[in-house]
């Protein structure tokens, strides 16, 4: 069970990257399957967002306690190998999203960019327990970058 949590929190392996795993997390959603999801009904954006958050709390969970019983708590708690919370961050991000190159493009870099800056509640959200904390602030910055994206795209 442990390696199959290893697999999912890491994005298939995309949180090994050595530069910027978070953002190879992103990617690798958007080249797996984000591009598709404003093409999906509404319903099933929810569902698998649901899904895929789900999955998070839970792999995060596992592979946090992991890390920490083998390179200790500083190194450990919310790794940067742990990217399943981009993964759902970025679905989040697209929920109910117009399918334009524009509003995926705009989606990926205001996602990355209220992941990294960190703004009101997303830095607290980091305080929740385990894998709660490692999903609770890329939930939020992916509902900043939703709500962004869906005034600007009633204002144009």
């Amino acid at each position: 069970m442990k390696k199959i949590a290893y697999i999912l929190a890491t994005g298939f392996g995309s949180g090994y990257s050595p530069i910027a795993p978070g953002t190879a997390g992103a990617l690798f959603f958007m080249i797996v399957c984000g591009w598709m999801m404003p093409g999906f009904p509404l319903t099933v954006q929810m569902i698998l967002t649901v899904m895929l958050f789900v999955i998070g709390v839970y792999s995060s969970n596992i592979v946090e306690a992991d890390l920490i019983a083998k390179i200790g708590e500083e190194k450990g708690h919310d790794a940067g190998c742990i990217v399943i919370d981009e993964v759902v961050g970025m679905a989040i991000s697209l929920i109910a999203v117009p399918n334009t190159w524009w509003a995926i493009i705009t989606a990926i870099v205001l996602f990355r960019l209220f992941d990294i800056v960190k703004p009101f509640p997303v830095n607290k959200s980091q305080n929740l327990p385990r894998g709660w904390g490692i999903m609770m602030d890329d939930v939020i910055a992916g509902l900043y970058t939703n709500i962004i994206i869906q005034i600007v795209e009633r204002v144009w």
